[in-house]
């Protein structure tokens, strides 16, 4: 786990909309959160390969190496871990629950589709008018693990989620951010993107989903803060979205120094409010 700089980290010190937050433990009041790593992996996962060729994974492993990684941020003062892995990342509630049950840091989950090259094969041929005529079964999908929890466990999910790393966003973004903002308008949970910070394509994506009327408030850029480029992030901070800067300990995309930099620059700035660091960090590195 990268060491973020504690000043960079989030606290819960003002009301937040939606109080109390769902943990896998079950609800906790916004105020007790504490320190918070607003964006981080447990475990990402290539389901697949894992349950075809056992070799590659060892789960109970996988777990106690997960443990041990949120005893060292409970340590180091997090009290809470918001986890992104959706759909198309492997998401297990199990293997989240077990490592819920060892740990005292709260885990937030999320729910969305993590597909950077189009709509995932179930959903592709599904929906109005499609091979496979039904309703459009994305929507009803994440609604239920906001609404009534993940994979019949009762542990619901607190914000949804989606990628896009084209420029300009493809057809298959539209399509996501369509599905997103229904799943937001419903419940009013944020939304986080995956973006490509390097291509800059986060302002885009933040008037697509404006045009679907979804809020740029309510709208969480991960991964913004990588991009060196601090006037294309000052006019993504302008549109009033929350930017992730985070990817600690990455330093094949860009270095701590760079990102602790672009940082200080977006607080002088007037952006402080925005900056919540996505850590962006797996417990465990799997096979992909």
């Amino acid at each position: 786990m990268a060491v973020i700089p504690r000043r960079f980290l989030v606290t819960t010190e003002s009301p937040l909309p939606h109080d109390p937050i769902p943990t896998v433990r079950g609800p906790v009041a916004a105020a007790e959160l504490g320190i918070t790593l607003a964006h981080e992996h447990l475990f990402v996962l290539s389901s697949e390969f894992q349950s075809n060729f056992p070799h590659l994974w060892d789960r109970e492993a996988g777990v106690r190496e997960a443990v041990r990684q949120q005893e060292r941020a409970y340590a180091a003062g997090v009290r809470t871990l918001v986890d992104m892995t959706v759909l198309g990342q492997g998401r297990d509630i199990g293997l989240v629950r077990a490592v819920a049950e060892r740990t005292p840091v709260n885990i937030v989950l999320a729910t969305g589709i993590y597909s950077v090259n189009g709509i995932p094969l179930f959903a592709r041929f599904r929906g109005p008018g499609a091979l496979i005529e039904s309703e459009a079964p994305l929507i009803e999908l994440l609604l239920s693990d906001i609404t009534t929890g993940i994979a019949d466990s009762g542990v619901r999910a607190g914000l949804v989620k989606f990628a896009c790393e084209r420029t300009p966003p493809d057809a298959a973004a539209h399509r996501m951010a369509a599905v997103v903002a229904e799943v937001h308008r419903q419940t009013g949970v944020p939304v986080v993107v995956h973006c490509d910070p390097f291509e800059g394509n986060g302002i885009a994506l933040v008037r697509l989903l404006e045009k679907e009327g979804v809020a740029a408030g309510s709208v969480v850029m991960a991964h913004a803060g990588g991009s060196a480029d601090l006037e294309g992030l000052r006019a993504l901070a302008d549109t009033g979205c929350v930017l992730g800067c985070g990817r600690y300990g990455m330093t094949p995309f860009a270095p701590d120094e760079q990102r602790n930099a672009t940082l200080a620059a977006l607080v002088r700035a007037g952006h402080t409010a925005q900056l919540p660091p996505l850590g962006d960090r797996r417990a465990l590195r799997s096979t992909r």
